[in-house]
């Protein structure tokens, strides 16, 4: 069976005619002003700036360094008490006192305090640990690293306790 061109340039456009008017919606816009779609980072992923230290961590949440800091001997740069933290260093470091035996680790991890994680940077200057969590639990630690630490003691980079 033959069809001639006139026939099929007839059926395509029928065809192109159906579906353009079945695809096809309105295209006057609803009313009123044009909003925004998207969530902002803050609404998406609520996080705390963390802009001074001696910092303490006493509430679930997600944290973030602002920039790099150096800190005093007589303190850890960031203390955790609380559980479900994440700490982003975000390329960042925690600087800690230029004296040979410093008593102090850069970030402490309270007992009471599981399911730490530290993310992305670099801890450096520390005697003793530069993250010390021995008696908490399932912590993790991401992309930091670590230079000089435990040079007085011995110690080493980190110490996480059961399930790290």
């Amino acid at each position: 069976m033959r069809y001639s061109p006139a026939r099929i340039t007839a059926a395509a456009l029928a065809a192109l005619l159906i579906s353009a008017h079945a695809h096809s919606g309105p295209l006057d816009p609803p009313p009123g002003a044009v909003g925004p779609t998207m969530k902002t980072l803050q609404q998406a992923e609520p996080r705390t700036p963390i802009d001074a230290v001696p910092f303490q961590i006493t509430t679930s949440g997600s944290y973030y360094l602002t920039r790099s800091f150096t800190f005093p001997q007589d303190t850890p740069a960031i203390t955790v008490s609380a559980s479900d933290v994440t700490i982003d260093l975000g390329g960042f470091g925690l600087i800690g006192p230029d004296t040979y035996c410093n008593d102090r680790q850069a970030i402490l991890i309270a007992p009471e305090a599981h399911r730490v994680r530290i993310l992305n940077g670099l801890i450096t200057n520390m005697a003793h640990f530069g993250i010390s969590g021995a008696s908490s639990g399932h912590c993790t630690v991401e992309g930091v690293t670590f230079k000089n630490t435990g040079y007085c003691y011995g110690d080493g980079a980190i110490t996480l306790g059961r399930g790290a």
